[in-house]
């Protein structure tokens, strides 16, 4: 199994104290090993690996496919009522497909957004970051005035 290691997302998403460490010396190569593929790899990962947003747009453009849909359905019954042409071809279709597509994005995006939050607590990533300890004492002792 692969796993996927984000290193920039997981210590700089932290409230650590980080400090840039300048090197001396003769760069021997220009070249790297990053390539191209790997770099937006490595993009996708930390997007995936750090964010909801993608779960989340899934959702509204799918709820915005199926209100779309809707829309359109209430255009061809208001044109059925004055005009009294029936609708057919490409109108029923179109209404057909942009409803259930949109509602069924929206239920991906909805399932998605509970398997995150699922991920989220079994990765037990801490909440916060305790930067300085003032007074440390064992429990059950007394304070001394």
């Amino acid at each position: 199994m692969r796993r996927i290691h984000f290193y920039r997302g997981k210590y700089s998403g932290r409230a650590l104290n980080q400090k840039l460490l300048h090197t001396v010396g003769k760069r021997d190569y220009v070249g790297g090993r990053w390539t191209t593929g790997k770099k937006i790899t490595y993009l996708l990962d930390g997007v995936m690996s750090y964010s909801y947003a993608p779960l989340r747009a899934m959702s509204v453009i799918g709820l915005i496919f199926a209100l779309v849909g809707f829309l359109y359905a209430g255009v061809i019954v208001i044109i059925k009522l004055t005009l009294g042409t029936p609708p057919t071809g490409w109108s029923p279709l179109m209404v057909t497909i942009l409803v259930m597509g949109g509602l069924q994005m929206l239920m991906m995006g909805v399932i998605g957004e509970y398997l995150w939050r699922t991920l989220a607590q079994v990765r037990k990533r801490d909440a916060f970051v305790i930067e300085e300890v003032l007074e440390a004492h064992a429990v059950g002792q007394k304070r001394e005035p």
